[in-house]
């Protein structure tokens, strides 16, 4: 279901800058996600109206609903794998200035 074809460059160069190619992987998977889970929950422009705490919470429970229908349960069985970790890690790639804001706003 997540399975998007993917076709890597021929490299130019003898020397691989792997950096690069994980930044431009990292970025493809942001960019899939991020539209993947827009087309998954209501439209989030009518979040933009409510405060930033009411924001921030239903930008949880949207994303938590969409990682319970969407990733396999298998994952959440796997030893070292807590799905709070796997909302935050989601969130964070997905809406990083918002996930900022709510860190900041709770060490103040």
């Amino acid at each position: 279901m997540l399975a998007v074809k993917f076709k890597l460059p021929a490299v130019r160069s003898p020397t691989i800058r792997y950096e690069v190619i994980y930044k431009n992987l990292l970025r493809d998977v942001r960019k899939y996600l991020t539209s993947d889970f827009r087309l998954f929950v209501s439209p989030l422009e009518k979040t933009k109206k409510l405060t930033k705490e009411s924001r921030a919470v239903i930008l949880i429970e949207n994303a938590s609903h969409y990682l319970r229908e969407v990733v396999d349960r298998e994952i959440y069985t796997l030893p070292g794998v807590q799905f709070e970790e796997l909302l935050f890690v989601f969130l964070s790639m997905i809406f990083p200035r918002e996930i900022l804001k709510v860190i900041q706003d709770a060490k103040y």
